[in-house]
């Protein structure tokens, strides 16, 4: 079974955020890292010691937390869609549906909604 071709798309952006988070989380270490460097050669190595055990530890555990926290939003839209497509079951080929037609767009002697038949349904 192949899949659509949106999902597809959809799960390719998502790797490539997931690439290019990574990839800045890296630059920024990359670069604390380096301070740290030309700091213990300037001479304060045991404070600094301290201070690169501390800083790497709150990296490590700011780099988990925000990666929890995104794996975390992507349950919670997997579980809202489902919970959505259970709510808002597919219409019929064939039957009539009302759809609302919003303030904005209508003037003052138009219908509140349009009745409509369905024709052919898709995963939209």
């Amino acid at each position: 079974m192949s899949l659509p071709e949106e999902q597809i798309t959809t799960e390719n952006d998502q790797s490539k955020n997931n690439e290019n988070y990574n990839q800045a989380i890296t630059s920024v270490l990359q670069s604390e890292q380096l301070e740290m460097i030309d700091d213990i050669q300037s001479g304060n190595e045991e404070e600094h010691d301290q201070e690169v055990l501390s800083v790497d530890q709150r990296n490590r555990n700011i780099t988990d937390a925000r990666k929890s926290a995104y794996d975390g939003l992507q349950k919670q839209a997997k579980r809202m869609k489902v919970i959505s497509d259970n709510a808002h079951p597919k219409p019929d080929i064939g039957s009539t549906v009302r759809i609302p037609v919003p303030d904005i767009d209508r003037g003052r002697g138009d219908a509140r909604s349009i009745l409509e038949v369905v024709l052919e349904s898709t995963e939209d």
